[in-house]
């Protein structure tokens, strides 16, 4: 028993050590703790396996009623799964055979409106048969009584009985349980085992193909073939599409044990864990895809009930449960999302910042201010390591909360002293002091004690308190603050930090500096890149502090966002463009839209004067289209640009044919044009003159 409890406290969600703790119980005798031990487990372990088991114990232990209510509870929750076949199969054939018990039990022939409504057939399953038996034993019990003894004789009395008499037995128990689908007349609503046929043809089942073939018997057994036909037509889509995904899903099972508990990240290794994350977004894709076309409450529905399985298994990878949580969000169920959230920071990842973050967040957005000020206070108490943020949002949120500023000023001071309390805490809480309040003294009073704290060791806070000097308009004393703090440091401490340090230093003095205290910043320049590169400290001083690019020489002289015009921003030079093997595109389909790259092409063609300039200026204002083209859309719009008046456009053939034939093996006519002005034809120069191709300008 220690064993089990022991386990199951470990996993929580392992379909395979509750089904074996369970097992355990059964084959132990302790039928009453079996049943505690399912009522701890089935109804947040949505394993279809277990539930197989739950059902069968309930058949086969527990009282008539009992074990039907197990099987509406299995059908609800977990007979989604493509392996929930036998669920509904067993479920349908209880109801059958309680339909057939209350008939008989009526003297005369079960008559409804007027005709005489014949008994359907009930397949036979493993249900039905423990339930024979179950029947059998408390007839017996009910005349030896109960106690140790008594149950050998209800056993011994048990063996003793023919199936037939077990089942007369399991009849009259049927016939006399009075529950609201039964009718009074005898039978068993015949609509409420077409809903249960309707449903599990629906749903993508392993083996739906066997479901579908026994609703056909039960209509057959209740109306006319051709009525059977008619009503079954209706759904006759609806099974082919549940058949179709039903292959699919098993595919992506395959290979996939859903009874494995979720174990930690770290646990696994590399290659399970990929595997199992893979198999899993390969599902929760698929089913988000929505292959059966369902309305989007039944989606949300089936595909919040496959997070929930996968949870079981990836319980620890936290994207899945986020993910869950969002979906719930999107599908309006916020209090379910926030459920959700809760149990996953609160089981597989207590130490998430990120998560407790967000979660208190959203209970501050359901305006319970008191929940999300517990749940900063709780990241600041569970974490060993350094936690500022969770501080600084704390403070931020007494600030929205609490009109009276004391509230936050308190908590401030109370912090002032504890690991979670870093300069980052003291320069949000100045900055919130004075856009806030606009009360600079404390404000300023506030950073200062953390230059004072953390100054010796830390480049940053300096860069923050000249940024809060730059806020008060104090460029002189924000100037000084960074110069101090470029001497104070050295670069071989930690060189990322100071290059930092020296960048900002440096940004500063060249917009409001002077040019000897730019050139002042130069010697630390120099060191921290001799340093960095480990080569000898030059002394004469670089014409480019901090290396040499166009993207940094950009960097350094925009204002604004405005960034100075250079070369490398301009489009191929000719010459450029004459040394690369270009290829001529190819423009004969017309079904084929103009694309982005073929204007480049031609942008660079028409500078060779292969391709006029004026087809690629009407390339260049023609809509994109991204269908297929009709091919009298193409016609009407020859006609129209044929009739209009077009500019005199000169251009080289015998130059354009030659490139064409080289690059296509076109065979074109030299002599022939179309509206243009023949040229004598020139011998073409090996290079173009190198210029800047012009933009293309659309009138």
């Amino acid at each position: 028993f220690q064993y089990f409890a022991e386990v199951v406290g470990r996993y929580p969600t392992s379909a395979k050590y509750w089904k074996k703790y369970a097992e355990w119980e059964i084959a132990s005798g302790r039928y009453d703790l079996a049943l505690q031990v399912f009522h701890r487990c089935v109804f947040h372990v949505l394993n279809v396996d277990l539930w197989k088991l739950y059902v069968l114990f309930m058949v086969t232990w527990r009282p008539l009623h009992e074990a039907l209510a197990a099987y509406e509870a299995a059908i609800e929750l977990v007979g989604q799964d493509v392996r929930s076949t036998t669920l509904w199969t067993d479920f349908i054939a209880i109801l059958k055979r309680w339909h057939n018990a209350r008939a008989r039990d009526v003297k005369r022939e079960r008559v409804v409106s007027g005709q005489i409504a014949p008994l359907v057939r009930a397949e036979a399953c493993e249900a039905l048969r423990r339930l024979e038996t179950q029947a059998a034993a408390e007839s017996v019990r009910e005349t030896v009584g109960t106690g140790p003894q008594s149950d050998k004789a209800v056993e011994e009395a048990v063996k003793s009985m023919t199936s037939e008499d077990k089942s007369k037995l399991l009849d009259a128990k049927l016939s006399a349980l009075d529950l609201p689908a039964a009718e009074k007349v005898g039978g068993v609503d015949p609509e409420l085992i077409r809903s249960a046929y309707v449903r599990a043809v629906c749903t993508p089942l392993d083996d739906i193909v066997s479901v579908w073939a026994g609703w056909g018997n039960f209509e057959a057994d209740f109306s006319n073939k051709g009525l059977a036909a008619k009503v079954m037509a209706q759904f006759q889509p609806r099974y082919e599409a549940a058949r179709k995904v039903a292959g699919e899903l098993q595919k992506l099972y395959d290979g996939l044990d859903t009874t494995q508990p979720a174990l930690p990240v770290k646990a696994m290794t590399t290659t399970m864990a990929q595997n199992l994350r893979k198999k899993w977004n390969t599902i929760l894709l698929y089913e988000k895809s929505n292959p059966l076309a369902f309305p989007p409450n039944n989606l949300g529905a089936r595909v919040a009930f496959v997070y929930q399985q996968c949870l079981l298994q990836c319980g620890y990878h936290v994207d899945f449960g986020f993910g869950f949580c969002t979906w719930l969000d999107q599908t309006g169920q916020q209090a379910e999302a926030l459920q959700v959230l809760e149990v996953v920071v609160r089981r597989y990842a207590p130490k998430d910042v990120l998560l407790r973050l967000t979660l208190a967040q959203i209970h501050e957005e359901r305006s319970d201010g008191d929940a999300a000020a517990a749940e900063y206070e709780s990241i600041l108490a569970d974490s060993v390591d350094l936690c500022p943020l969770a501080l600084i949002h704390l403070l931020r949120l007494l600030r929205r909360t609490k009109p009276d500023p004391g509230h936050a000023r308190k908590r401030f001071l109370e912090a002032v002293g504890t690991k979670h309390c870093t300069w980052e805490v003291f320069v949000a809480f100045a900055r919130s002091e004075w856009h806030d309040f606009g009360c600079r003294a404390t404000a300023e009073g506030i950073i200062k004690q953390a230059v004072s704290l953390f100054g010796k060791v830390e480049t940053r806070v300096h860069v923050a308190y000249s940024e809060f000097l730059m806020l008060v308009n104090d460029v002189a004393e924000a100037r000084r603050v960074l110069s101090t703090a470029v001497q104070q440091f050295s670069p071989s401490t930690r060189p990322e930090d100071y290059g930092f340090l020296l960048g900002r230093a440096e940004h500063l003095e060249e917009r409001y500096g002077t040019t000897d205290s730019v050139r002042a910043l130069a010697p630390y320049r120099a060191r921290l890149e001799a340093l960095q590169n480990g080569t000898v400290l030059n002394k004469q001083a670089k014409l480019f502090a901090g290396g040499a690019s166009y993207e940094t020489l950009q960097k350094r002289f925009a204002v604004v966002g405005v960034k100075p015009p250079s070369g490398c921003d301009k489009p191929e030079t000719v010459e450029q463009a004459n040394d690369e093997e270009v290829e001529m595109p190819d423009f004969s389909n017309s079904n084929e839209p103009a694309k982005p790259r073929d204007l480049g092409m031609l942008h660079r063609l028409a500078a060779q004067k292969v391709v006029p300039q004026g087809l690629v200026n009407l390339m260049a204002v023609l809509p994109f289209w991204p269908g297929k083209v009709e091919q009298q859309y193409v016609d009407y719009f020859l006609q129209v640009l044929l009739g209009a008046k077009l500019p005199q456009v000169s251009i080289d053939l015998n130059q354009a044919a030659g490139a064409l034939r080289r690059r296509r093996g076109l065979h074109l006519n030299p002599a022939m044009s179309i509206g243009m002005e023949e040229e004598a034809a020139e011998p073409a120069p090996k290079k173009a003159k190198t210029e800047v191709i012009p933009a293309v300008s659309v009138p």
